[in-house]
């Protein structure tokens, strides 16, 4: 991932995506240990290896659903009007 932060860290737990930053030698670096690995991958019949390339996050399933019931959660909380309080003295 060419980034300087990762929103998803379980991706990067699992070692399925390497955050490299921006500097060139790191970026190439990082490519060629991609490319490494899917060879290695190509040859094995490791499950161990294979079942990494998936974040077990990313597997979840009705993961529409979840999204929805999140969406509807939180909108009912945020479109709530705020009270604001008046402080002593203003």
């Amino acid at each position: 991932m060419l980034n300087n932060i990762l929103e998803r860290p379980e991706a990067q737990d699992t070692g399925s995506i390497i955050l490299t930053g921006f500097e060139p030698e790191i970026v190439l670096s990082a490519v060629q240990t991609v490319i490494t690995e899917h060879q290695q991958i190509n040859k094995s019949t490791d499950q161990q290896i294979t079942d990494r390339s998936i974040p077990a996050d990313y597997t979840i399933p009705n993961t529409s659903w979840r999204v929805l019931k999140l969406i509807l959660g939180n909108a009912g909380l945020s479109n709530k009007p705020v009270r604001r309080r008046r402080m002593v003295g203003n």
